[in-house]
């Protein structure tokens, strides 16, 4: 009986320890998600900023020097 408390309390200390694991696990995730989103939120900003022609420039004739 002594030898199967034992291996009761073992199997409960791994479940703990796995159950730990899961949580740190899920908050790494979770702080990836929200970097990735970050950056893919910078991208965005970043390609809108440069794409399409400056105002500046659009339909304007090339410049004889």
């Amino acid at each position: 009986m002594v030898q199967m408390d034992g291996q009761i309390e073992q199997k409960d200390h791994e479940i703990h320890k796995l159950s730990q694991l899961v949580v740190k696990k899920n908050d790494l995730l979770q702080r990836k998600d929200d970097l990735l989103k970050r950056d893919h939120k910078r991208k965005r900003e970043y390609i809108d900023l440069f794409v399409g022609a400056h105002p500046d420039f659009e339909d304007s004739p090339p410049s004889k020097a």
